[in-house]
């Protein structure tokens, strides 16, 4: 059986018998992880299929909706904790 060629043949990391061998010889050493986990991000989420400034658009909005939920989250537990001492306080006085 042949295989035809795919959308993931281009993203695809190299096999065993084209990636090096020794990692103080190659000088993409840690280049070879990076690919993996980006060709693992893509197969995850189905980037793979897009078209390239498809997937830009993706990231793009996917980066500023991570920024934007970190910049809340900071607000959110700054108020929680403000919230949660004052109502200690207001339990305290209310007891004594």
């Amino acid at each position: 059986m042949v295989l035809s060629k795919t959308n993931t043949d281009a993203m695809c990391c190299p096999t065993p018998s084209t990636a090096p061998t020794t990692r103080s010889t190659s000088s993409k050493g840690g280049r070879h992880v990076i690919d993996k986990c980006i060709y693992r991000y893509n197969l995850w989420t189905g980037l793979y299929m897009l078209e390239p400034h498809e997937r830009y658009v993706f990231n793009a909005s996917m980066a500023v909706f991570v920024c934007c939920v970190c910049l809340y989250w900071g607000v959110f537990v700054r108020a929680f904790w403000v919230g949660w001492r004052d109502a200690v306080e207001e339990h305290d006085v209310g007891s004594q």
